[in-house]
């Protein structure tokens, strides 16, 4: 299966083969906030776009998300970005980072949406 590696502003989605064990499943009811950004307080929300759509969503120990849509593709929405449209599969949550070349190489951090 080809790799889908989709972005939206600071969040980024690759599909992965399979859900990691040792994770724990989060409720999800009709839409869920994937993150919050800490400048502007916008949200990356999760939602089905279809009444068939099922989605489960996990989190390790370092609060990556995993998502797992079946039956219907999901959206996530934001207020500043274009809606992005995630068909079914399993996918995990990445948060883009950066670094100060200038500052430090080695330390990085979370991009601020």
């Amino acid at each position: 299966m080809k790799i889908q590696i989709i972005r939206q502003g600071d969040l980024g989605f690759v599909s992965i083969a399979e859900i990691p064990k040792n994770v724990k499943e989060l409720k999800f009811n009709s839409e869920f906030v994937l993150a919050t950004g800490e400048a502007t307080g916008h949200r990356h929300l999760l939602v089905a776009d279809y009444p068939e759509t099922k989605i489960r969503i996990f989190q390790d120990i370092n609060d990556r998300h995993f998502l797992d849509i079946s039956g219907g593709s999901a959206s996530v929405k934001h207020e500043e970005h274009k809606t992005k449209i995630l068909s079914p599969r399993f996918y995990i949550q990445e948060q883009q980072v950066e670094y100060d070349e200038l500052e430090e190489l080695e330390k990085m951090r979370k991009v601020k949406d």
